[in-house]
């Protein structure tokens, strides 16, 4: 699935249904033929009981017209029927396809939705860790750092202890451990080795 949500089906049909809530040109044209109809019909029984003649005349051409009038709208009339029937047959399926149409768009923003935050918090995690880790980092170094001068005084304080308790003597040289390599021998008290005065 892409990332973002497909919408175009969605308004493809909204557009579609909305066409079908109008009437379409052939329904707007039966429906002025039918009216042109029904109102020529209305004008010709005025002007048939305008003339002067007798009433059962008149009522006789004006029941004449309006029986020929029905006639001639009776087609009319069931095309215009069938028309909207059709339109209104075709406006429902487009109704439920759009039903359908509208939870498939709501699913897919609400799967990009939990997508997105899923993202959103590995994101948080991995900069939460990275900060962890740079941190945790950073305390290692400097306990690495104070220990390492603690135990640069741990060695000094071991070869101390050693000197005093009998080991190497500290020369002008370097320490010599008894095998008088490196010049003369100086004891912790400040005493030459051998010359006790």
């Amino acid at each position: 699935m892409s990332s973002k949500v497909n919408t175009g089906q969605l308004k493809s049909l909204q557009k579609e249904y909305q066409s079908t809530l109008a009437p379409t040109a052939d329904e707007t044209a039966t429906s002025t033929s039918l009216d042109n109809l029904i109102s020529s019909r209305d004008l010709g029984i005025v002007k048939v009981n305008a003339q002067p003649i007798a009433s059962d005349f008149t009522q006789g051409q004006g029941a004449g017209l309006i029986r020929q009038t029905a006639a001639q709208a009776q087609p009319l009339e069931q095309k215009l029927a069938r028309l909207q029937a059709t339109r209104a047959s075709a406006a429902d399926v487009l109704k439920a396809k759009l039903g359908f149409e509208t939870t498939n768009v709501q699913t897919q923003i609400a799967e990009k939705a939990a997508k997105d935050a899923k993202k959103a918090q590995e994101k948080t995690f991995a900069e939460q860790q990275r900060q962890f880790n740079t941190n945790f980092g950073l305390q290692q170094q400097q306990e690495n750092r104070l220990a390492g001068q603690q135990g640069s005084s741990d060695g000094i304080l071991a070869a101390i202890l050693k000197l005093q308790n009998g080991g190497g003597q500290p020369t002008a040289a370097g320490f010599n451990y008894g095998d008088g390599k490196f010049g003369t021998p100086i004891s912790l008290n400040g005493r030459i080795n051998g010359n006790m005065g």
